[in-house]
């Protein structure tokens, strides 16, 4: 006998559209439960329950963790803690009466993944406080206490603490409180109030100081409000502060929010800030407060406000001695214009490092050898890393002389400077005739000639020093100072335009009013100081000739000018020791 079995196909579609759908739920779950995802929530209210007071938001799920944040109107942290729930004690928050905040909360997940609430939570305090006024008080002398927004339908108690333990408990029936001298008066040093609400809630706290030592007024001397400095550790001087024993400083940048607090015991005198307090190109107040140990509402404050402006650069790594061309056992000195930093450097042509030779004196020279050096100094970028090879060989020194054509510049008539053509053409006479009474080769521009005719004529007598000479101006005619320009900090002429820099600094009567000192980067702006046109070319600005003082010292002194400069030349190439 055949049996005929019908099969309900809708019915097998049904089960196996509910197996998929079932492991499909179990396959998310299982994803959901690996990485869970935290949901979007918003903070709901701030109220009191029983003794607490709570903030509420709606509920994050996949949360294990609250974070909330009180910030007031700089956008400071005045209070923060954290929950396991959307319910969040607040209780131990400190507000002054109608004290504004604003609260955020974050949350987070077992992944330590975040998600922020979705607005901010303004908060105005509108519960009683202690009010914000003299918290001290000296030999004999009464507390007296104030609450703001005193409410006499509320009922409120007051509780002293000395070290933890109760010493007084009072009902309080009015905003003016005086606590009697002679009930404290075995006590000295800090007390506590503590003000409860009916809920035995406490709604306000103050620290309050007996027969403390009263710490005298601070001052800070320097710097000054608006000074300006570089990125680099900040010295800030002060007097006063008699019976300070701890001092707390507080940096605010240009919003007006503490970026970095320090507690240290007081010092005399002055503290350094390390430049790592600090941003590039931001504005800061530095606030000191000076304590009696951590009596810090008695503090004595001053402020100062000062602008960080950028981090500057290692002076790069100069030599006292030509490259191009040295006597074989020379004795060479690398040098930078930063004080106090450190020289690395190689001699077998690779890149040094802070790890490389340190330099501790002269290096001898004996064959032809490639030097590469650079400095570091703290707070500062490393300077650029500067090539010397060196070539032990005997050449004649050929200097090429340009002086300034420019007749149009006039300068102070009063002490005798003409104009900036003819008086730099007469220094460079007294130059001219120091380098070839030494035995240099030396050739001169014509003041009728131009800057691409003196290049030209100086690259075929394959000049070894081309040397611009010049004098500055400025727009108000109130400028003091000297330049020096090459093209680069890496230029094959820096080491010759420092030496003379540095010479002819040396007999500048006016050196100790300037400070930006030091050859300056031309950056192709030069023709004559542009390594793209010259092998070795330098121009130098001696002085002001518009400035009354600058200019009567080269007036009054163009020999003994030109011959600080020569001897700085010869030096360097060896002409004489």
């Amino acid at each position: 006998m055949k049996l005929n079995k019908s099969i309900n196909k809708p019915l097998v579609f049904i089960i196996m559209l509910l197996i998929s759908m079932t492991l499909s739920f179990a396959i998310l779950g299982y994803i959901y439960y690996l990485f869970p995802k935290l949901s979007d929530f918003r903070i709901l209210k701030v109220y009191e329950e029983k003794n607490k007071l709570v903030l509420e938001t709606t509920k994050c799920y996949n949360a294990i963790r609250y974070h909330l944040v009180a910030l007031d109107e700089n956008n400071n942290i005045v209070y923060e803690t954290d929950s396991k729930t959307n319910i969040i004690d607040i209780s131990e928050i400190n507000l002054l009466y109608k004290q504004n905040i604003n609260f955020e909360v974050v949350t987070y997940n077992k992944k330590n993944e975040s998600k922020k609430s979705d607005k901010v939570y303004s908060y105005i305090n509108q519960v009683a406080a202690f009010s914000d006024d003299k918290n001290y008080s000296t030999d004999k002398e009464d507390i007296k206490m104030k609450i703001d927004g005193f409410n006499k339908k509320e009922k409120y108690h007051l509780e002293l603490y000395y070290k933890d333990s109760i010493i007084l408990k009072k009902d309080i029936t009015e905003e003016n409180i005086v606590i009697n001298y002679n009930e404290l008066n075995q006590y000295d040093g800090k007390i506590t109030a503590k003000l409860y609400n009916k809920n035995n809630r406490v709604i306000s706290l103050k620290n309050y100081y007996l027969n403390a030592p009263i710490v005298g007024n601070i001052k800070i001397t320097n710097p000054t409000n608006g000074y300006t400095t570089l990125w680099d550790d900040v010295t800030i001087y002060y007097t006063g502060g008699a019976n300070a024993t701890n001092l707390n400083v507080k940096i605010y940048n240009s919003k007006n929010k503490l970026v970095n607090t320090i507690s240290m015991p007081y010092e005399k005198d002055k503290i350094v800030l390390s430049a790592d307090l600090f941003k590039e190109n931001e504005t800061y107040k530095i606030l000191l407060n000076a304590s009696y140990k951590d009596y810090v509402e008695i503090a004595k404050s001053d402020e100062v406000t000062i602008n960080v402006t950028e981090k500057k650069t290692v002076s790069p790594v100069y030599v006292d001695k030509n490259f191009t061309f040295i006597k074989k056992d020379s004795q060479v000195n690398l040098l930078t214009n930063t004080e106090n930093a450190n020289i690395y450097y190689t001699m077998d042509g690779t890149k040094p490092t802070v790890n490389s030779i340190k330099y501790e004196g002269a290096i001898t020279i004996s064959s032809d050898v490639t030097i590469k050096a650079f400095a570091v100094k703290d707070n500062m970028y490393d300077s650029e890393i500067n090539t010397y090879e060196f070539k032990v060989k005997d050449k004649k020194l050929v200097v090429y002389l340009s002086p300034s054509n420019q007749y149009g510049n006039k300068g102070v008539s009063e002490v005798g400077f003409t104009n900036e053509r003819d008086m730099m053409n007469k220094l460079t006479d007294y130059l001219e005739a120091d380098l070839k009474n030494a035995g240099v080769v030396v050739y001169r521009n014509k003041s009728s000639g131009n800057i691409n005719q003196w290049l030209a004529e100086s690259n075929a007598k394959k000049s070894d020093f081309h040397f611009a000479i010049h004098s500055n101006g400025s727009t108000n005619h109130d400028t003091k100072g000297m330049e020096i320009y090459v093209d680069k900090s890496t230029s094959k002429c820096l080491s010759i335009a420092s030496n003379i820099y540095n010479g002819l600094y040396e007999i500048y009567p006016y050196r100790d009013e300037i400070s930006d000192r030091g050859v300056k980067y031309a950056s192709g702006s030069l023709g004559e100081a542009n390594d793209d046109f010259i092998k070795c070319g330098s121009l130098i600005e001696i002085a002001y000739h518009d400035n009354y003082y600058d200019a009567m010292w080269i007036v009054n002194n163009m020999e003994a000018i030109a011959q600080n400069i020569a001897n700085s030349i010869l030096k360097y190439y060896q002409v004489i020791e």
